[in-house]
């Protein structure tokens, strides 16, 4: 992957490279979520998740009426094994 970051040549070069290191290491920790994000019928949300429903119905637009579940990663590596 390539990464380019362009700042204000004003702020002081150790700052934007600490800035932007901290922005990597997090978005590379994301990953793992994402790689093992499952899709839960009902989940359990606190009161600052927001409106999570609410969303998925709006997303429900941009799906083809056929769409079904989509397949969690444990039932891909099942499916893989066979």
């Amino acid at each position: 992957m390539d990464f380019r970051w362009f700042a204000d040549r004003r702020l002081p070069r150790v700052l934007v490279w600490y800035v932007v290191g901290n922005w990597i290491s997090q978005w590379a920790r994301d990953i793992e979520i994402w790689e093992n994000n499952i899709y839960r019928e009902h989940p359990r949300l606190c009161r600052d998740d927001g409106p999570v429903f609410r969303l998925r119905q709006w997303y429900r637009q941009f799906l083809p009426e056929s769409a079904t579940a989509v397949e969690t990663p444990e039932e891909l590596r099942r499916a893989d094994v066979k």
